[in-house]
């Protein structure tokens, strides 16, 4: 079963390329929440602030516990080892980083620089382009906290500064000693 987690643009759950009903969009901003910070413990606290910002409910604990047992409920139907687990500092979701879009797009930006240090244009092209492929628009789009708003712009900069690498190595590569 193939499960994609996807945070660049809007954010879905694919399993074997179907989308997975996430629920409504308050209970998709935890999922996303924990995302954005996979295998690492979130506070409740923190949850509630990323989740509704200034604007929490009374109630927003409560909530917060229904929507944190919905999603487990769906990712252990659907997305196989991906769990919501709660830890002594939070909750965590236990996922393979290769799963998540944005962590992919990190992962390949990273192996992308290196090669280019070395010297290896073409792989470096090669990584970039792979790395740029995950890109659908802007991180968690439609969520609006200033949370979301705070990661969104960083994962944009981050993007910006791959787009020009990549450019960068383009030119490196077609480039001849006397440029």
């Amino acid at each position: 079963m193939a499960v994609e987690f996807r945070v660049l643009g809007a954010v879905e759950v694919r399993v074997d390329g179907n989308r997975l009903d996430l629920g409504p969009a308050r209970q998709q901003r935890v999922l996303a929440a924990l995302l954005l910070d996979a295998n690492q413990a979130v506070t409740a606290d923190q949850l509630i602030d990323r989740v509704w910002g200034e604007r929490a409910p009374q109630r927003a604990r409560l909530t917060l516990y229904s929507y944190l047992s919905r999603l487990r409920q769906a990712l252990r139907t659907a997305a196989g080892e991906t769990q919501i687990v709660r830890r002594s500092g939070g909750y965590e979701l236990t996922v393979d980083p290769s799963a998540v879009d944005l962590h992919r797009f990190r992962s390949l930006a990273a192996r992308a620089r290196t090669a280019m240090g070395a010297g290896d244009e073409d792989e470096a092209a090669r990584l970039f382009e792979q790395a740029l492929a995950f890109w659908r628009g802007d991180a968690c789009r439609g969520m609006e906290t200033p949370w979301f708003d705070a990661q969104r712009e960083t994962v944009h900069l981050e993007w910006i500064t791959t787009v020009l690498d990549r450019g960068t190595s383009s030119y490196a590569a077609v480039c001849t000693p006397n440029c």
